[in-house]
């Protein structure tokens, strides 16, 4: 299991990390990728700190936001998982050429 926040995602070492997680997939192993998106969120609503609501450890944004999370989230898995699988195609396609 890989965590990591919605701040490697506009580092310039992103394309570095999905390298790796290429690499470690090519050798047959399984990833369970887990991402944040907190970063995305705040820009999304256009605030610099989302207020929320924290019972034990979990975050209860309001409920007018969930549409916002929900699309923002969903645009941060979409970018990961192209950015990985336009590695992996372009890596098997190197592989083929053999």
């Amino acid at each position: 299991m890989i965590m990591f926040d919605g701040d490697a995602l506009t580092s310039d070492n992103f394309d570095k990390l999905i390298h790796d997680f290429v690499l470690l997939h090519s050798l047959g192993i399984r990833l369970v990728l887990v991402y944040g998106a907190r970063t995305q969120i705040n820009q999304a609503l256009k605030m610099p700190i989302l207020i929320v609501s924290f019972i034990k450890t979990f975050a209860l944004p309001p409920k007018t936001a969930w549409s916002i999370f929900l699309s923002v989230v969903g645009k941060t898995r979409l970018q990961i998982e192209a950015e990985f699988l336009q590695r992996t195609s372009k890596h098997a396609h190197a592989w083929n050429k053999k």
